[in-house]
C-alpha cells in the first residue's frame, strides 16, 4: 500500500469511529437448483455484524476526484439509500440480496448493488427490505 493510501485508510477508520453506526447483514442466496427463485438464507456465510457509514436517500453529495474543490461540482441527490464500510472489517464477502439490517433504527434493506468505493472500501446500494 503507498503512503497516500495508508493514510486514506487511516483516515476513514477515524470517520467511521466518529460517524459509523452498526449493522448486520444477513447472508441471501438462490434456493438450490432454481436460481431465479426467491432468495433463502445462505448457510455457507455467517450472519455479521459490522460499522459502515450510511447515508440516506435524497441526501445532497458532490462528485469528487482528485485535486477538485467541492465548492466546484455540481451537487446531486442519492438515487438510494447506502452503506460505506472498510473491507478489512467485514467478517465475509456481501453479495446482492443479502439483507442488511441497520440497528440504530432496526430498519431492513436489500443489498441491490455493490461497488468498490476505493482505498479498501465497499459501497452497498440498497432498496427496500424484505416483506
Amino acid at each position: 500500500m503507498s503512503t497516500v493510501s495508508d493514510r486514506r485508510a487511516r483516515v476513514g477508520a477515524a470517520v467511521d469511529r466518529a460517524f459509523g453506526e452498526s449493522f448486520l447483514l444477513s447472508p441471501r442466496c438462490p434456493p438450490e437448483g432454481d436460481p431465479n427463485g426467491r432468495p433463502v438464507s445462505d448457510s455457507e456465510r455467517p450472519i455479521f455484524e459490522f460499522t459502515g457509514r450510511w447515508t440516506s436517500m435524497a441526501s445532497e453529495q458532490h462528485a469528487r476526484s482528485r485535486a477538485t474543490a467541492l465548492e466546484t461540482t455540481r451537487a446531486f441527490v442519492t438515487e438510494a439509500p447506502s452503506v460505506t464500510a472498510d473491507r478489512a472489517g467485514l467478517a465475509a464477502e456481501i453479495r446482492k440480496n443479502d439483507v442488511l439490517t441497520r440497528l440504530e433504527t432496526g430498519a431492513a434493506y436489500v443489498v441491490e448493488r455493490t461497488a468498490d468505493g476505493g482505498f479498501g472500501r465497499i459501497v452497498l446500494t440498497l432498496r427496500a427490505g424484505p416483506r
